[in-house]
């Protein structure tokens, strides 16, 4: 580029880069203006089922899945008698802290809320340990204390 005035550069350079800028800018300003689009409305009403005015059915429970829970070992593995047999139980879906890691010894109480408590025991998978892996219900509950110990954040 040669300049013919050797003191001062030309102002073409300056002139187009601002042109470039303020188009820019003026295409910025013009989208930003643009109504947005609005998402559909939906206008089809689906019907409400009301909730059942009945309470559950009490599951009877098989005799031979009652057990009693006699030794807590951590917050997801104790031993329940079953007949004339003790059984480990692993409880199915959960997972607590061990003993000696943080909130472990925690976990362990919650679980023992249940010792000496009839369990109904759903389960028939076994860990590579042998142990019964299972969901346990007390008695007089529909739901699992697997799911009891989830709530209180113990698992």
């Amino acid at each position: 580029m040669t300049w013919t005035n050797k003191r001062t550069p030309p102002l073409w350079p300056f002139a187009l880069g601002l042109i470039a800028i303020s188009a820019l800018v003026a295409f910025a300003l013009v989208q930003s203006a643009k109504p947005k689009q609005q998402p559909p409305t939906v206008t089809e009403t689906v019907p409400v089922q009301e909730p059942s005015e009945e309470p559950p059915a009490p599951v009877t429970p098989d005799p031979s899945k009652i057990g009693k829970i006699i030794h807590v070992v951590d917050g997801d593995t104790c031993d329940i008698r079953m007949g004339n047999e003790n059984i480990r139980i692993r409880m199915k879906g959960i997972d607590t802290p061990e003993r000696g890691q943080p909130f472990g010894n925690n976990a362990t109480k919650a679980l023992k809320k249940y010792a000496g408590q009839q369990v109904r025991v759903e389960g028939d998978e076994s860990d590579r340990n042998g142990r019964l892996i299972a969901d346990l219900f007390t008695l007089d509950s529909t739901e699992s204390v697997n799911l009891e110990l989830v709530r209180d954040s113990w698992a």
